[in-house]
């Protein structure tokens, strides 16, 4: 969906709009939620302990369910799977990555750096 369309002149890009994009949620927000997030997404625990010591914020029933943020903030993931075949001689199977470009030249004037490694050895 096409919402704008830009022109450059001198150096500076001019958006005009094509249509007016308007939207709106209406919903019930459950209030230890609401300050579960404004305290920084911490534990149930400590939201339990704030609300019943402080006098800033009301005394909340906190559930222990988990917010979309920080089940994503804690997901993790192995990079590539684990494999146990290994390499049997040199140069059987290498691997390499390729990292760059970089802002500032080495002193030969490279902007990329590589590395290989080989399995076998």
């Amino acid at each position: 969906m096409l919402i704008g369309v830009g022109r450059r002149r001198g150096g500076v890009y001019y958006f005009h709009s094509i249509e007016e994009t308007l939207a709106l949620a209406v919903g019930d927000v459950n209030k230890s939620d609401l300050w579960h997030a404004r305290l920084g997404h911490p534990s149930p625990s400590v939201v339990r302990t704030i609300s019943s010591t402080n006098k800033v914020i009301p005394y909340l029933h906190v559930q222990n369910k988990p917010c979309d943020a920080c089940l994503r903030a804690k997901k993790t993931r192995d990079v590539f799977g684990i494999n146990s075949a290994r390499a049997t001689s040199c140069f059987e199977l290498i691997h390499c990555d390729v990292w760059g470009p970089y802002r500032f030249p080495s002193s030969c004037g490279a902007r990329y750096f590589l590395t290989i490694v080989d399995d076998y050895s």
